[in-house]
Parts: structure tokens; sequence; C-alpha cells
């Protein structure tokens, strides 16, 4: 929110010290003979974000850019900021990056247990996690640590109804079905699968990367964990 706020306010005072400029026949032709050196074109925002160039050179190519103003005139160059940039190159990698390229590996994941126990503990750790979908695993008695075997998703504003005093487990609760992709599925596609409409408790906005999606989606729809075969990354 407060980089939309400031790309607005940028916005504003630019759209003043245009009307200002216009206004001022003292300064009309320096302006023009000075847009060449201040305005920021289509061609250079693709010199600032080149196919295989790092964005540090595109940060120094917009400084040199706004070097080139002065205190005496409206800096016209922060109708395109830095974060902008990011965006634009963030969109043109996309049709070519697959989910293999920004999943987040198992052993980085914040899970849970399928039967913990809602008490005030560990309502608090959840809330803390930062996280709004939470992924709810089968405990493995052998393997305690191990968090593949995944039942679902819960999501964390479900929490808001729950008493800590109830002693109810994670499983009292409706626990989504996520969807599953392969690594190589193309992050366009996988957007387009998120925005699709999902009923009762299926979707949650929240994929599992497999290597073998199918044998992880039929044993979620058959209310099992994922096994081992399914080659959850």
């Amino acid at each position: 929110r407060i980089q939309h706020e400031e790309r607005m306010a940028n916005k504003q005072r630019l759209k003043r010290a245009r009307t200002e400029a216009v206004l001022s026949s003292d300064h009309s032709d320096k302006l023009e003979r000075d847009n060449s050196t201040r305005l920021l074109t289509a061609a250079s925002v693709r010199k600032l974000v080149p196919k295989n160039a790092a964005l540090t050179e595109g940060i120094s190519g917009i400084s040199d850019v706004s070097a080139t103003t002065t205190s005496e005139e409206p800096d016209l160059t922060t109708s395109i900021r830095v974060d902008e940039v990011v965006m634009v190159e963030g969109a043109l990698k996309m049709s070519t990056s697959t989910a293999l390229d920004v999943f987040t590996p198992l052993n980085h994941v914040f899970a849970v247990p399928y039967d913990m126990m809602l008490n005030e503990r560990n309502i608090v750790k959840i809330y803390s996690s930062g996280h709004s979908r939470i992924p709810v695993f089968e405990r493995q008695p052998n393997k305690p640590k191990d968090i593949s075997q995944f039942r679902g998703v819960l999501l964390s504003k479900q929490l808001i109804v729950v008493n800590s005093s109830d002693k109810r487990s994670i499983d009292s609760l409706p626990i989504y079905t996520p969807s599953c992709v392969s690594p190589h599925e193309n992050l366009v596609d996988c957007i387009n699968m998120f925005q699709q409409p999902s009923a009762g408790c299926h979707g949650g906005h929240m994929a599992l990367v497999c290597t073998r999606p199918k044998i992880a989606e039929a044993a979620l729809e058959a209310r099992k964990p994922v096994p081992k075969s399914a080659g959850l990354l």
C-alpha cells in the first residue's frame, strides 16, 4: 500500500508540474529542448530491462537519467520507478518460468500435524507464522520430522471461531484439497488454474509440486495423505 500511495502521489505531482509548465510561457521552449533527456520512452525501458542484463544495470540507468534534471524544473522521470521496472521484468519472465523456478522446498515449509490440538499456544504459533494458508500433514511415528505426507491446507482465518478451551484438533476444521502440478508447469497456467472457481473445499490457492501429480491428486481426493511415490518436492 505504501508503494502504491507513493506512486499515486508522484503521478499527482507530475500532473501539476506539467500543467504549470504549459501555463508558463517563459519556460516552454526550455522544457521542449530538455524533454529528450528527461522523458523515459519505451526504448529507454527496454534498455533498462534487457533480455539478460542484471537488474542493477536498470537501476543505475534510472539514476543516470534522474541526474540530468535540475531543481528548478519538475522531475518527469518519476513516472517510471524502479519497482515498476521490476514488475515489467517479472511479467516478461512469467511466460517462460515454471513452477520449479518459484516453488518453496519442503524443508522450508511451515506445516502443522493433522491431529494437533488447537490450544492457545498452538493457535499463536500458527498466527505467528504469518501465512494465510497452512499445509497440514499426517505424522509418521518412525519419522517425527517428516512432513511429506500432506493431507490438505488449513486457512488460518478459520481459527477466528475456535475457542482454545474447546480442545479441538485441526482435523475438526474444514481442510482444503490443494491442486497438484508438475515441476514443469508454466506459471501462466498456474495462475489461470488458481483463478478457476472452486467447489467445496477444493483449491485454496495453493498447489503441491510433485513429479507425479496424478498420484498425489488421487490420494487427496480419497482423503489420504500424499504417498512417497508422488514425488512431492
